[in-house]
């Protein structure tokens, strides 16, 4: 199953659904792309892994690669509901020491730095 996406614009942070394999090839190569036009807008990104059943080490660039995008523009990424397959894949590559990984979506975007925001308002 190819990835698909589905984009979640909050004031406090763009919430990335990930639905399928974040493999090397198209899949990649889509979650860059469209993760990179998002930043552009809101640097504050939340990918939600919870649909997504597997990763390479293409994948575990490609996240680098959006991670360093992110901290360019001035924000962040973090990842939210990854199943224990991909957590394994993550702390091999020690790439759970870079980036924070939570148990809901709710909880990686209260983690979202306050000061990192852009202009959009506050949460309250």
């Amino acid at each position: 199953m190819p990835l698909q996406i589905k984009v979640l614009r909050l004031p406090q942070a763009t919430v990335v659904e990930c639905i399928g394999r974040v493999v090397f090839g198209d899949e990649t190569t889509l979650l860059r792309s469209e993760v990179k036009k998002l930043i552009a807008e809101n640097p504050l990104v939340v990918l939600d892994f919870a649909q997504v059943r597997d990763i390479d080490s293409g994948g575990v660039g490609t996240l680098l690669a959006i991670l360093t995008s992110a901290v360019s523009a001035g924000g962040t990424l973090k990842l939210a509901r990854i199943n224990e397959k991909v957590r394994q894949t993550l702390s091999i590559t020690r790439l759970l020491g870079v980036l924070r990984a939570y148990d809901t979506v709710e909880l990686a975007v209260a983690a979202m730095p306050s000061d990192a925001k852009p202009a959009t308002g506050t949460q309250g």
